[in-house]
């Protein structure tokens, strides 16, 4: 992406985080091509977890097996790659072979105040949730304070990557008479010297092209105050579509005993336990998700560990190992 494009997208972004957030102290911001992040506090240099997100293509793979392995190793080569990048800008893409006539494309960048120990620490994060948010599906972003990852079924990224514009350079004032007149110019020097790499960073963050495809997507804006709360239980959200292949539709073939329990297995193979819960408890969707968010936490060799839940209209399922 170039400048024009990426201060468009800043301003327009940072526009709509403050009428999003008028009050808010700390605030986080992606739209398709940029992100802006604010807050009271030191941020530069932290890796932080939260808020995170993640939106997907709602198609699916023809050979997720397949398609997901390729992703797989895509993601960890330019992980790598990006993580190992300078300062000024870390960031990666490529693409792979999926089958006969078929390539993932995909793009990792971290901001570039993270080290290459803390970049690598948040797409691992972010890789790690593939599994349980894209799993076999065409495209996916994952939304991270400190990095973003992206692959779609189609190319949506330049090749050809927009070069880093020249570091400002600083040249030794001349000697004067005068010692305020030196000082003066030192002042001014070490000032532009300052707002130059201020510059450069910021246009680092966005070296994106804007993509072919999912122009519209709208931006996602997360806050610390009650919202912040449920990021955590919309990660454990498990797809309906997902629970109805795990258990052959809720097969009677499949069920423990009574009490709503069924047995399944997930795509990945894993072995799953899946409690349908009454559909006239009367119970909203945010006190469900608060239910689930605190549950999850419950750890003990004695009880079987909450993996995610599932909403859908009226059915509310806890999915357990």
């Amino acid at each position: 992406m170039n400048q024009a494009d990426c201060n468009t997208c800043l301003n327009s972004t940072a526009t709509q985080l403050k009428q999003f957030c008028p009050r808010n102290k700390v605030a986080i911001a992606w739209s398709e091509l940029c992100l802006v992040r604010y807050a009271n506090r030191d941020l530069y240099g932290l890796l932080e977890n939260d808020p995170h997100t993640c939106k997907y293509n709602p198609m699916n793979a023809s050979n997720p097996a397949q398609f997901n392995r390729a992703l797989s190793e895509l993601l960890n080569n330019l992980s790598s790659e990006a993580a190992a990048s300078g300062p000024l800008r870390k960031y990666a893409a490529g693409n792979a072979p999926t089958g006969i006539l078929q390539m993932v494309y995909a793009t990792v960048q971290c901001t570039p105040d993270m080290d290459q120990q803390n970049c690598t620490a948040c797409l691992n994060y972010g890789r790690s949730e593939l599994g349980g948010c894209c799993y076999g599906r065409m495209g996916c972003r994952i939304l991270r304070p400190n990095c973003v990852l992206r692959f779609e079924s189609n190319p949506f990224y330049n090749e050809t990557a927009v070069p880093l514009p020249s570091p400002p350079t600083t040249s030794s004032p001349t000697p004067s008479p005068g010692n305020g007149n030196n000082t003066t110019r030192t002042v001014i020097i070490v000032i532009a010297s300052v707002v130059g790499l201020l510059i450069l960073i910021t246009i680092s963050i966005c070296i994106f092209k804007r993509p072919k495809r999912n122009k519209d997507i709208p931006i996602k804006v997360e806050t610390k105050d009650a919202d912040n709360e449920m990021s955590g239980a919309d990660s454990l959200q498990f797809g309906f579509d997902s629970v109805l292949v795990a258990t052959d539709n809720f097969s009677d073939a499949n069920k423990l005993g009574q009490g709503g329990f069924g047995a399944g297995q997930l795509p990945n193979g894993e072995e799953i336990a899946v409690k349908r819960l009454s559909k006239g408890s009367g119970q909203g969707d945010l006190e469900f998700k608060t239910e689930v968010q605190l549950v999850a936490k419950l750890q003990h060799r004695n009880l079987v560990r909450l993996l995610g839940f599932c909403l859908q209209e009226q059915e509310r399922l806890l999915i357990y190992e």
